[in-house]
């Protein structure tokens, strides 16, 4: 019976570590199959920064969208996505800001252009709060 639990655990803490550590590329569009020149990719970046972005929710601003509901990509026992492709277009994103212990969910407001790369870096913040900004590779 011991054993058993023991096999039961290390499985579950193996699926765990590996479904944290494999999130993949969140895409904020029905069509999953659209090529890259068609969408928008935010990446993350941790340059001059000691907190690595993730995504918590994203909420298309657009005037032509369809849906403005604000949607929820990522959480604390799944994790939170580092990269995210989106369609051409107006949003909120809400970021996920973290290290070791200290986390903040600070948000920007981005108008991204198809077939282009953003990065997105989290940084400190006057009055210890955390910011982030999301700018165009070059």
């Amino acid at each position: 019976m011991k054993l058993l639990v023991k096999v039961l655990t290390t499985a579950l803490m193996a699926l765990a570590v590996t479904s944290c550590a494999n999130l993949s590329t969140y895409k904020n569009y029905k069509n999953k199959k659209l090529s890259d020149d068609l969408v928008a990719k935010i990446r993350p970046s941790t340059k001059n920064s000691v907190f690595t972005p993730g995504i918590a929710s994203v909420r298309n601003t657009s005037r032509d969208a369809s849906d403005k509901k604000t949607k929820s990509v990522g959480g604390a026992m799944a994790g939170y996505p580092v990269k995210m492709n989106l369609l051409p277009g107006r949003y909120v994103i809400t970021f996920y800001c973290f290290t070791g212990n200290t986390y903040a969910f600070p948000s920007a407001e981005v108008v991204v252009e198809e077939g282009s790369t953003y990065y997105s870096r989290c940084f400190n913040a006057p009055e210890g709060k955390v910011g982030v900004e999301v700018y165009e590779a070059e």
